[in-house]
């Protein structure tokens, strides 16, 4: 069948990491109701894919590659797919994720070799436009990539036994340095771009900087331990996040993102906590956005089942939303004593966010500004004004476990 294809981009002058296949151009084309996206290779790779609805979408999971295209890439598509995104996905792998504008079938999937006219492999996908009560999901190849297990504190090493009797008793040991554990989550990452800016830039790698700066000046705290979500501009799912900072038995999980609106106006810092019911309908369809990531990420269902109003009958659930508020007021306070610093209206707010449903584990998502606004935009891109933004996120910790002192329980409570 001829397709006509539209070249979406060529590849870049950077040269690919010596034991990694590389992907140097993408291609969509449409005919008479099937849609052909192809990818150009260096060489064959494993790979599986996946097509699913809820929304519609078809996911191409490979082994780690190296992206030879341009920038901003996948912001585009043609006939059955809308647009499409990609980039590290968990554990050493790659993702791209095709939204479809409907339901559609692999009507074919399969590797090209070289040709005369063509000196790369191809990896091609046909899809096939059909009605939604003949949709069912398929899966083709067998790529399957590593376990990510999510990450524990290390275990304590035991002391050395004393076994010889006639050795002589040894002082008590000095009693171990009670630190907090903080959990910095730079929001998004890899396949999913979150916000994208007026002037291109990616939420994915705005959080990254934030929640980079923010841990190092915990770090130069030895009452500190910190822990990040993620390092590196790789997807994690929303529940690997939560888990991370719930296996590390963390004091506080800080989660960084940047907003968008669909009124270029608004900007301005804002904090969220958790909350059975929204403080206001933009919360709540914020929190709807975000607890979206994981499809973003192409998995098939959202990573969490748990209802919040169950969640939120536990006491120590609420015990945990009441020390999140007070470091979120806090934050807020610090922010908004900074004039640098633009701060939305009514700043504290709350919702169900899916990363913030630790029952053990106070829990704040901060919007650090808005990429649809141009001032937001361009601050964020700046170093000195992320600092000043870290700068009062290390106060708003310092403040908050001023605040709170042990529970003989081992719990935590507001001091008196």
């Amino acid at each position: 069948m001829a397709l006509a294809l539209w070249l979406i981009a060529s590849a870049s002058a950077m040269a690919a990491g010596p034991n990694l296949a590389a992907i140097s151009g993408v291609r969509i084309g449409e005919n008479a109701g099937q849609t052909r996206f192809v990818l150009d290779f260096d060489r064959a790779v494993d790979y599986s894919l996946t097509i699913m609805a809820n929304p519609y979408r078809a996911v191409i999971t490979l082994p780690a590659v190296q992206w030879q295209l341009l920038p901003g890439v996948g912001r585009s598509g043609r006939g059955l797919v809308q647009n499409f995104r990609y980039g590290a996905w968990q554990k050493d792998s790659f993702r791209l994720v095709l939204e479809l504008n409907g339901p559609a079938k692999a009507a074919a999937v399969r590797w090209l070799p070289p040709s005369a006219d063509n000196k790369a492999h191809r990896l091609v996908l046909d899809l096939q436009k059909i009605n939604a009560a003949e949709f069912k999901s398929q899966n083709f190849g067998a790529y399957q990539p590593a376990e990510v297990v999510a990450t524990k504190p290390p275990a304590p090493k035991p002391a050395p036994s004393n076994q010889a009797a006639s050795t002589p008793a040894l002082p008590e040991p000095p009693k171990p340095v009670e630190y907090k554990t903080i959990v910095v989550d730079a929001g998004h990452g890899g396949v999913d771009p979150g916000a994208i800016g007026m002037n291109d830039s990616y939420e994915k790698n705005i959080t990254l900087a934030v929640a980079r700066e923010l841990a190092a000046s915990l770090r130069r705290n030895p009452q500190y331990r910190v822990i990040m979500t993620r390092e590196r501009d790789v997807f994690v799912p929303l529940a690997e996040r939560r888990q991370i900072a719930r296996n590390a038995k963390a004091d506080l999980f800080i989660s960084i993102h940047a907003d968008h609106h669909t009124n270029r106006a608004t900007r301005g810092a804002s904090v969220y906590t958790l909350s059975e019911k929204a403080s206001d309908a933009e919360s709540a369809k914020l929190a709807e956005q975000e607890n979206k990531a994981d499809l973003l990420g192409g998995l098939e269902n959202l990573s969490d089942n748990e209802a919040v109003s169950n969640i939120l009958l536990d006491l120590v659930q609420q015990e945990t939303v009441g020390h999140a508020s007070l470091f979120g007021s806090l934050l807020v306070r610090k922010f908004s004593q900074d004039p640098a610093i633009e701060v939305l209206s009514n700043p504290l707010r709350s919702a169900g966010f899916v990363v913030l449903r630790s029952p053990d584990v106070p829990s704040v998502l901060v919007e650090l500004g808005f990429l649809s606004n141009p001032q937001d935009e361009s601050a964020l891109n700046r170093p000195e004004y992320r600092r000043r933004l870290v700068m009062g996120l290390v106060l708003a910790v310092d403040a908050y476990f001023a605040k709170i002192q042990p529970h003989s329980n081992g719990g935590t409570a507001e001091a008196r």
